[in-house]
């Protein structure tokens, strides 16, 4: 019996460091295993919590939906062609109508907007900053009116307008409107609009069209911290003074 105990002390002796060995990798996979799940556990919570501040931001959050003024009557003509400007180009205003559809207050900041014949990602193109000054219009809106504040189902103007521009059968303009709720968060919404012109004529020397349809739609998007600054920035090289009445949180 001695003699038994004595050789598997030698065993245990001789495998000593590899047994110690073995056991550090199984501590190692424990460890690793229980950090995995507190990071499980801390990713979890972080969605749960992000989830709840987009829920309680949407509980009380703007809304800028934008339509038509007049949608109850869309046979009535909604496009003001204007009797001034160059005789061998095209000049149009299109009005429509701003409506707070959330439920907290709205601070309308302004709007800018784009035309082209193409459709176009725009927002997400114009956020990387690949326009220039030549094709962004901006609202025509007074300093002092801005962050105007809507309640809850009250309404504001938003007009576009181009003059002297060359005539085409289609256009696609790009309309994005930017404002907070109270606390300063930012949102907007990008008002897509499709106009298409039906059969032309020329009075007094300049294009008339008849308006053959138009169709709108609404995407709308929030800003995080960064994202803001990023479109203050962006503003800020076009020169025009709205990035002045965006809220940069301290």
């Amino acid at each position: 019996m001695k003699i038994i105990i004595l050789k598997f002390l030698q065993v245990i002796n001789n495998y000593a460091q590899t047994l110690l060995v073995v056991t550090t990798i199984i501590g190692l996979v424990l460890v690793l295993q229980q950090l995995t799940e507190f990071s499980k556990q801390n990713e979890t919570l972080h969605t749960q919590s992000e989830l709840l501040r987009k829920t309680l931001i949407q509980s009380y959050r703007p809304i800028g939906y934008i339509m038509q003024i007049n949608k109850e009557i869309p046979t009535k003509k909604i496009i003001e062609l204007p009797p001034t400007g160059r005789k061998d180009k095209f000049s149009f205003v299109y009005r429509q109508l701003l409506i707070n559809e959330g439920s907290g207050v709205l601070v309308n900041i302004g709007h800018l907007y784009f035309i082209t014949k193409e459709k176009e990602n725009f927002r997400k193109k114009f956020l990387e900053g690949e326009y220039d000054s030549t094709v962004i219009k901006f609202d025509g809106r007074y300093d002092y009116s801005r962050r105007q504040t809507l309640l809850p189902k009250d309404t504001a103007e938003v007009v576009i307008g181009y003059d002297d521009i060359e005539f085409e059968d289609e256009y696609n303009v790009y309309v994005l409107l930017f404002y907070e709720d109270q606390e300063g968060n930012l949102y907007d919404t990008e008002n897509i609009l499709n106009i298409k012109f039906g059969p032309t004529s020329i009075v007094n020397d300049r294009v008339k069209a008849n308006l053959q349809s138009l169709f709108t739609n609404n995407i709308y998007n929030d800003y995080t911290e960064s994202e803001k600054m990023n479109l203050i920035n962006i503003i800020k090289d076009y020169h025009h003074p709205m990035w002045k009445y965006i809220t940069v949180k301290k």
